[in-house]
Formats: structure tokens, sequence, C-alpha cells
């Protein structure tokens, strides 16, 4: 589950962000998963729930944003929504598309006190 090691990485995020900032908890994350980024919503939410105990985002809502992704059709020049990289342009049936949003994973902003 590579959910798990984007959770760990996250984390490492918020503590760096706390030092940075001086706060002393996380009450919110508020986070963006393109549907193009290769990510489980559901195991990164499972992920986040065994993570986050004994750190500063313990108990924290979770807020997932979850976009369509975007890409350009080649071919035929038409910008299309994708949910998945193997489908072809529905206009043209192309293969040859570039990714042009919803394949990141963000980290938005944090509730904190």
């Amino acid at each position: 589950m590579h959910e798990l090691s984007l959770v760990e990485r996250l984390i490492d995020m918020m503590e760096q962000t706390a030092r940075e900032q001086s706060f002393q908890r996380i009450r919110g994350i508020h986070l963006e998963v393109g549907s193009l980024a290769g990510v489980e919503v559901d195991a990164l939410r499972f992920a986040l729930d065994l993570a986050t105990p004994g750190t500063l985002a313990e108990g924290a809502a979770i807020h997932i944003e979850t976009p369509t992704g975007t890409a350009r059709c080649q071919a035929c020049e038409r910008e299309i929504e994708r949910i998945s990289l193997h489908e072809p342009c529905p206009h043209c049936g192309s293969h040859r598309l570039k990714i042009t949003g919803g394949d990141c994973l963000l980290l938005k902003h944090l509730e904190v006190e």
C-alpha cells in the first residue's frame, strides 16, 4: 500500500510546518487527490487513521476533494475530462492524450491551533 508511505511524507511535512510556524495541534487536514493521481482515497484515509495517533494530527478531521482529471487530445486538440488514463479520446478515439490536471496529491491547507 503506497498510500501509507504518502501519509508518512504528509505527516513529515505537517510536523516541519508546525516547527516553522509554531503551532501545537492540527485540527483539520484538507487534501486534494485528483482522479488521475494513482491514489486510492479510501486507502489514503485508512492510512491517515493508522498513522496519525501520537502525532500533532491525532484526531484531526480529514477533508479530501477529488477533482476529475483533464487531458488534451493531441490528435483532435480537444480538452477532455478523464477518470482513467486508459480510455481513448471520446471525440476521435486517439490514445495520444496529455494530462493537464487531476493527477496530483496536494496538501491544500491545515486547520491548526
